[in-house]
């Protein structure tokens, strides 16, 4: 259970709306996008994911978005995304419950970059 305090971002979750094309990693290419969900959340960024690729830097960023265990929270998809402080995450995972206790979900999230 995470301490008072723990969950200190918000993030609006996103579905693509309608029935679009995917891209190569199965994510909609949709332009429209329908809220599913707001939460309060824990994001937990993995650093050093940077690399070096064609001359450019490129640099996916891979975090842990823990949340409390809602209905709409376990609905979500991978296919979703989610709104954090002006910055979009692509969901990589759907939600998972890391204790075992069905208070909380996690997800796996990248930011920017191309593949993992």
């Amino acid at each position: 259970m995470a301490r008072a305090g723990s969950y200190r971002h918000f993030g609006i979750f996103e579905r693509a709306a309608g029935d679009a094309p995917l891209d190569r990693w199965g994510h909609p290419l949709a332009q429209e996008w329908a809220q599913v969900h707001r939460t309060r959340l824990n994001l937990r960024v993995t650093p050093g994911k940077e690399r070096i690729a064609a001359g450019q830097q490129e640099a996916p960023v891979l975090a842990t978005i823990r949340m409390r265990n809602h209905g709409a929270a376990a609905q979500l998809t991978a296919r979703d995304r989610v709104l954090i402080g002006g910055a979009i995450w692509i969901l990589l995972s759907d939600p998972t419950d890391p204790q075992g206790r069905g208070r909380e979900v996690e997800v796996l999230a990248q930011r920017g970059g191309g593949k993992i």
